[in-house]
């Protein structure tokens, strides 16, 4: 898992496992690795974000996306760049269960697909439709500690809303790589 300030992910090999529980990997062939994030549909998708768009967006339940990177640098790197990453060393019943609610969180179109919503980078990053609400108390920060709660016992996404909060919930559960300073926010 990693923190880069705005943006809260969950970093998964590509391998057997994450290649047959998620579908939209078959994009991303040549990652070693892929972040998932999970945010408010029209802020996550902008390079323009307002005040007023963050307000609505945390104010107002609205629809989300499923934010998909393919990765090939190291870890390391990858931890460098962070504001804060924790790893979390998982059986494969575990990483199963956290791959299955990955694919579980993004909407299928007719063809039992993911459905895309945007592109950027080339293709690298692609953002598709997700079944779930974003709200105050539903952001980037719980669906991480929600998906997390599906393979490390003892994290639980209650009262999960900032980054500070998710960080709180699962350093003692995993292998802190990198801990960040005290901000605030519920990117």
């Amino acid at each position: 898992m990693i923190n880069r300030n705005i943006h809260t992910g969950l970093v998964v090999p590509v391998n057997e496992i994450s290649k047959s529980r998620i579908t939209a990997l078959k994009y991303f062939e040549n990652a070693s690795y892929i972040d998932f994030g999970w945010g408010e549909e029209v802020v996550y998708q902008t390079s323009h974000e307002t005040f007023c768009m963050d307000l609505k967006a945390v104010t107002i339940p609205s629809s989300s996306v499923m934010r998909v990177e393919g990765v090939n640098i190291s870890i390391d790197s990858l931890v460098a760049w962070s504001y804060y990453a924790v790893l979390f060393r998982l059986t494969e019943d575990e990483f199963s269960g956290l791959c299955h609610f990955i694919d579980a969180s993004f909407t299928r179109g007719d063809d039992r697909g993911p459905v895309k919503t945007s592109e950027r980078s080339g293709g690298d990053i692609i953002y598709f439709q997700s079944v779930h609400t974003y709200c105050l108390f539903n952001t980037c920060n719980t669906w991480v500690a929600d998906a997390l709660s599906q393979a490390v016992p003892g994290i639980s996404p209650f009262l999960v809303i900032t980054k500070n909060d998710l960080y709180d919930a699962v350093k003692g559960r995993g292998a802190v790589l990198k801990s960040g300073g005290q901000g605030e926010g519920a990117d």
